[in-house]
Formats: C-alpha cells, structure tokens, sequence
C-alpha cells in the first residue's frame, strides 16, 4: 500500500529572508496597515542571485550576459538595484522598456523580446537593445526603422527553428 502522507517540502531561504519572516508581529502590523497580499521586496537578495549565476559561468569557463526577466522582477526597488549589477534585464514590452531604461539600464544590458509592435522596436533600437528578433516580418520593420531613421546598428538575436 503506498505511503498516503503528504510530502512535505522546505523551502530553500536566504537568511535576510528567514529575518524577515521571523518577525512575525511586524509582518502582521504590516498586513494590518497596508493590507494584504502584502509583498515584501528584498533588492539585496539579487546580489546572490547575480553571484550564483556568475559562479555557474565561472565554474563551467562560460562566458556570457545575464538577464532577469522584467515580469518576474518588475518592482523598481529591485530594477534600480539590479541596475548596480552587471546584469541585464530582458524587457517583453514598451511599458517594460521603458521601465528599464527610467531605472538605470543603459545600451547592451537590455534584451527586447516578446512581440514587438513598431514603437517597441523603435525604442529598443534607439536605447541600444539586443532585440530578439520572432519573425521575418519583425526583423524587416525593424531594419527599416533604422535606416529611416540613420539609426546605429542593432545588436540582434534570431530564433531558429526546424
């Protein structure tokens, strides 16, 4: 007969977090006054994270960027620290681009995917952003905006498929 009882699993935590979490009166005062859900941001926290994925490359002789992705990332508490990294953020939308250069990133640290209407492409080639190209179609509206508009070139990615 198989074993019925839950599996019980405990999360992995960095310490500041396992402080934070600790406190369980101030995080109630929190909830109380502000209301819940109550998200708590921990900016610092993505130093490790930056770390860990360098010591990854390092361990392995990789070279290459890192980018957070924006929607996983999206408070500007965390995009400007992210900002103090060397890390890059991958931006799926004007809002999100815009976003990203209003918190401090500048060209090369920023990677334009998802769909892409014409002002996110205009914007992504002007900021300096690596845009990943999804089609054809994307990859001619956006060499005509450069050359329209004497653009610099644009660092590009393409996706391959079978």
């Amino acid at each position: 007969m198989p074993d019925s009882s839950p599996l019980l699993l405990s999360p992995k935590m960095e310490p500041v977090t396992q402080s934070v979490l600790a406190e369980g009166a101030l995080l109630h005062q929190l909830a109380d006054g502000l209301g819940s859900p109550l998200d708590i941001v921990l900016p610092e926290a993505l130093d490790a994270n930056v770390e860990d994925f360098r010591a990854v490359y390092r361990r392995h002789r990789l070279r290459g960027h890192l980018y957070f992705a924006h929607k996983a990332n999206r408070s500007a508490a965390l995009l400007r620290h992210l900002a103090t990294t060397d890390a890059g953020v991958d931006v799926a939308s004007l809002a999100e681009l815009q976003h990203a250069l209003g918190a401090g990133f500048g060209p090369g640290r920023l990677m334009a995917t998802g769909p892409k209407n014409r002002e996110f492409l205009w914007l992504a080639a002007c900021s300096g952003s690596t845009v990943n190209a999804d089609s054809l179609d994307e990859l001619s509206e956006l060499a005509a905006l450069v050359s329209a508009g004497r653009l610099p070139r644009v660092r590009v990615m393409v996706r391959l498929s079978e």
